[in-house]
């Protein structure tokens, strides 16, 4: 099993950042049709893929990624990290925000060091100005609270309606980033665009942790509708 790395653009999902390097709990992201958790345990972060119930897509051996954090740094507001994988023998280097409302970005470095030693963290760390902007993992609190959330299946025609207007918004956003000089891959466009779609659903207050049948079948109900079917039809999601 991969974890995907999360280097992803969005305007929409950034913040103030405090500076922290207390990193520990587990943290989690929406991913195109499962959650993928990072948890951090004493130095090591370990990192896996589960459904919407929060349980393990695989227990097969392998499904765990480890990583130990070597050592770490924190300057504006991040913290660095110098990750060692030792099953596949292989370094990477990552970093952490924290946004004001308490959400963690980690991007993980896609270009592997043989060695990042303590002057080169401290270098790196104190020179970086990249402003980088991506997906945030959630709390294991603000899943809980969604898991609280109504029902995906019990949304009104008014509620669908006012999914619409705030999608119509986000899409602005993103097509505004797709033609900016920042524009990511592609297929990193279209998993920031599910990661933020699903996260309007908890917006207008229903849990955005459901399969993708779930979504699917809530957009085919409202397309039978003839108040809301136009509607639904110009967001061309899921179909």
């Amino acid at each position: 099993m991969r974890i995907l790395i999360i280097l992803l653009l969005t305007a929409c999902c950034l913040g103030p950042v405090r500076a922290q390097n207390n990193l520990h709990g587990s943290w989690y992201a929406f991913m195109r049709n499962h959650i993928v958790e990072f948890k951090f345990s004493g130095d090591t972060l370990f990192s896996r893929a589960l459904d919407w119930d929060l349980q393990p897509v695989s227990v097969r051996p392998g499904s765990v990624v480890k990583n130990v954090v070597q050592q770490t740094d924190t300057a504006g507001g991040r913290v660095y990290a110098s990750l060692i994988n030792n099953e596949k023998r292989s370094r990477s280097f990552a970093v952490f925000e924290f946004s004001k409302s308490g959400n963690l970005m980690i991007f993980i470095s896609s270009k592997k060091r043989e060695r990042w030693d303590t002057t080169t963290l401290l270098g790196f760390a104190h020179s970086d100005t990249l402003n980088r902007i991506g997906l945030y993992f959630m709390s294991s609190k603000e899943i809980e609270r969604f898991s609280k959330l109504r029902p995906l299946d019990s949304m009104t025609s008014r509620d669908i309606v006012e999914y619409a207007n705030r999608y119509a918004v986000l899409k602005r956003q993103l097509d505004d980033l797709d033609n900016s000089g920042k524009r990511p891959a592609s297929g990193q466009l279209v998993l920031l665009a599910f990661y933020t779609y699903r996260l309007l659903f908890a917006e207008v207050g229903y849990n955005p942790m459901v399969p993708d049948e779930a979504i699917v079948r809530l957009f085919r109900k409202f397309k039978k509708n003839r108040e809301t079917r136009d509607l639904v039809k110009s967001m061309d999601l899921y179909d």
